[in-house]
């Protein structure tokens, strides 16, 4: 009894310190073409571009300001431009 405790304390340790992390679908466009569409759009410095919650995220910087950007995965549009605060 008392190593199953001892077991499901540690379980829970463990899992509660372990992130799952979105990973791209089989037919997203890949990284380095979503790079080249957002030079494209105008936009440099890229800091961050992930796979999050369906779409690729990215954060970058265009005239000097820095956006959050969404971008469809498999067509390439940006569905949101968000300047940063």
């Amino acid at each position: 009894m008392m190593k199953a405790a001892i077991f499901g304390t540690a379980l829970i340790a463990l899992s509660a310190g372990v992130a799952v992390s979105d990973q791209p679908g089989p037919d997203w466009m890949s990284a380095d073409a979503v790079l080249k569409i957002l030079n494209n759009e105008g936009y440099s410095a890229v800091t961050e571009l992930e796979a999050d919650d369906g779409h690729w995220e990215a954060d970058a910087t265009k005239d000097g300001k820095v956006y959050e950007l969404h971008i469809d995965p498999k067509t390439g549009k940006l569905t949101k431009v968000e300047l940063k605060k």
